[in-house]
């Protein structure tokens, strides 16, 4: 293949796909203003995190609360691209907007793809137009782009990084060329989550094989940041690891089966499927016979240690642009003559097999609902009427410009509740801990939680309005744990429900 050189039709492609794409993005934005009362939220709780996070590092102290260092991020860099503008009003959109950068930065990738594999075949320009505008739209569906935008995590940027590297070995096979983005992105991947580690030291092993010595250096910047990273954590008392990375590693306990059929879980298997058909035809071309097997054995892995969901979704996109690459002698074969009806097959393939990804374009309003119904509430509560000390177990938007203490019970931002979790299953620790941190008022699901302390009075449930679709459950329970403040916190919970959305209960006790 030669070097690129891109036609109108094809810039028109990559325009269309952009457009589709910020059209949904900008249609599912204005549906959560509206549904939310003029308010916007995330479609789950934890971008929040980041936010308050980024929040104390601005302050030089990491941690959610402003006199305890805990590590509730899995990503090392995520949280920082959110510090020099966290005191702003918009600082709230800062997630949103690094999503719609990375998920327009995958788009063009896909899109420098697609024209690399049709460069040489002669389309009419109609033709060549209709074909990659329509990968690039399945790509937004597929890739879950649009979801993952609202979702407000690190994820499109993960996805990002590891597509950018894909293009750079692509690069390498065709052209024997190591672009600098490749670079770029292999130190700034493993930061972004740690387990692109894989992903990034395989592709790294194959460029060194080939004789690519400057990727000593990249491994050295990226122990580097690692290890220094890790022994930060260790001077201020907490694990090497981040608490979320640890808390959220545990293998579920009697679930295999529930994870190797999950939908995300399925979906990887039939790209393992033509992974190892394609490494069974393809003859000796070591090149791409090793990139199949790399994305292959990083597939393996992640089922495995039971990854599934949103932790897939970076491999998913991953390995498609590979799947794309690999068998591009038989996508433009199966696409020569009339394309109209084998792309009309091909969409209803694609919508079969992600079925989930397209549904979720239209539940993102009232996903983002369920978090304006229950973490803004209770962070409103806690930070407008309580003002003191409470513990939670969902920690983002509680803790989220909140100067109060919040208690991570489940243990993402507190090392205390990390180690009870791992040690113990009696929860007598929950008021233990309580006690030791002087709080009173304790905001949680109850099915979260194999037991609740005897001594702990429920006061009120705050039930949701609408559907529950990301919430983790339908009831937050308020407890107190000194009946000397029941009067006082029943006043204010009064006050509260007074100003709460129509449709959202507060039952009080």
């Amino acid at each position: 293949m030669s070097r690129l050189i891109t036609s109108y039709p094809e810039r028109s492609a990559l325009i269309t796909a952009f457009f589709i794409y910020l059209l949904l993005v900008g249609v599912n934005f204005f549906l959560i203003i509206n549904i939310n009362s003029s308010f916007f939220t995330y479609t789950i709780d934890d971008p929040y995190i980041h936010l308050s996070l980024a929040e104390n590092i601005r302050n030089f102290h990491y941690g959610i609360n402003q006199n305890e260092y805990s590590s509730p991020s899995s990503s090392i860099i995520y949280s920082l691209l959110f510090v020099p503008f966290i005191y702003y009003e918009f600082a709230v959109y800062l997630p949103l907007l690094v999503n719609i950068v990375c998920s327009i930065g995958i788009l063009f990738f896909f899109w420098k793809l697609f024209t690399l594999i049709f460069s040489e075949i002669i389309l009419a320009n109609n033709k060549k137009y209709l074909i990659i505008s329509t990968f690039l739209i399945l790509i937004i569906l597929a890739g879950n782009l649009v979801y993952s935008t609202f979702r407000g995590m690190e994820h499109s940027l993960q996805a990002l990084t590891s597509v950018a590297m894909i293009w750079g070995i692509i690069n390498f096979i065709l052209h024997k060329k190591v672009s600098g983005i490749f670079y770029v992105s292999a130190v700034i991947s493993p930061l972004v989550r740690y387990e692109n580690l894989a992903l990034t030291f395989m592709l790294l092993f194959y460029l060194f094989i080939h004789k690519q010595k400057r990727i000593l250096w990249i491994v050295i910047i990226i122990s580097f940041f690692l290890i220094g990273f890790s022994l930060i954590l260790i001077q201020l008392g907490l694990e090497p690891l981040p608490l979320s990375v640890l808390r959220k590693s545990k293998l579920p306990d009697n679930n295999f089966v529930e994870v190797f059929f999950n939908q995300s879980t399925v979906i990887l298997l039939l790209i393992l499927t033509f992974l190892f058909n394609y490494l069974r035809i393809s003859g000796s071309n070591k090149s791409e016979n090793f990139l199949s097997a790399v994305i292959s054995l990083v597939i393996i892995i992640h089922i495995g240690l039971g990854m599934s969901g949103r932790y897939t979704e970076y491999l998913i996109i991953t390995a498609l642009f590979v799947l794309i690459f690999l068998y591009r002698n038989v996508i433009t074969s199966f696409l020569t003559g009339k394309p109209g009806k084998k792309l009309l097959v091909l969409i209803t393939v694609t919508i079969l097999i992600f079925y989930k990804q397209t549904a979720s374009v239209f539940l993102i309003p009232f996903a983002a609902n369920n978090i304006f119904e229950q973490q803004y509430q209770m962070h409103r509560f806690a930070s407008e009427y309580y003002k003191k000390p409470v513990a939670v177990n969902d920690i983002g938007y509680v803790s989220f410009r909140n100067d109060n203490y919040v208690l991570d019970l489940y243990g993402l931002s507190s090392l205390e509740s990390y180690k009870y979790w791992n040690s113990q299953n009696d929860f007598g620790w929950m008021d233990s801990l309580v006690l030791k941190h002087k709080v009173n008022l304790i905001m949680i699901y109850e099915g979260w939680f194999k037991s609740i302390p005897q001594n702990w009075r429920k006061v009120a449930e705050l039930h949701l309005g609408n559907i529950k679709i990301t919430a983790s459950g339908s009831v937050v329970s308020f407890f107190i744990r000194d009946n000397s403040y029941y009067d006082e916190v029943k006043r204010l919970l009064y006050d509260f429900k007074e100003t709460l959305p129509k449709k959202t209960k507060l039952i009080l006790f």
